[in-house]
């Protein structure tokens, strides 16, 4: 995050761009109405992280008490899990990337076109990638976490399969 926090200021900075360099003299013109109005957007994106965040906390526990067992399939499907999904969010940021140049250019009819394909092909990624989840999943468990329990793998390779199987839906959902 402090990396990514450097590029940025090194980008709004150290550009030639002089329209979007803020400086302290801005903060003076933030005004009641602006707050207001960007705390009516904001709190329940706020809201909504912080009880994600709870929930995830909910899941550890639960999955704690299952067991060793079943902490360490998780573990080591959710890796999977996870990489395949980094691919569906990036599609998602294309998406939104797309959509965003066309209605800024005012062109509706094609960016509603635009949207459809690309939901189309959210749902032809998502597929894609439970094929090839499902038919890597056991090699990835037994390759590289070979000193777990037959009982762990199992439990692993079987939820790998799970998180694969809603791909193509996860997929859809990021690019909408």
């Amino acid at each position: 995050r402090l990396i990514e926090f450097c590029l940025i200021l090194y980008f709004v900075y150290g550009g030639k761009e002089k329209e979007i360099k803020p400086g302290l003299a801005d903060l003076k013109e933030i005004r009641l109405p602006f707050i207001k109005s960007y705390y009516k957007i904001a709190l329940p994106v706020i809201c909504n992280e912080v009880l994600w965040g709870f929930g995830m906390t909910v899941y550890s526990a639960i999955y704690g008490r299952m067991g060793e067992t079943t902490v360490a399939a998780m573990s080591v499907s959710n890796i999977m899990e996870q990489t395949f999904a980094v691919v569906a969010m990036g599609c998602g940021h294309i998406t939104t990337i797309i959509i965003g140049q066309l209605l800024g250019k005012e062109a509706f009819e094609e960016a509603k076109l635009r949207a459809k394909t690309l939901a189309l092909w959210s749902l032809i990624l998502g597929g894609f990638t439970t094929v090839i989840m499902i038919v890597s999943g056991p090699f990835f468990v037994r390759l590289v976490f070979n000193n777990l329990t037959e009982e762990t793998m199992t439990l692993a390779i079987n939820l790998i399969t799970m998180f694969a199987c809603y791909m193509p839906l996860r997929a859809f959902v990021y690019t909408n």
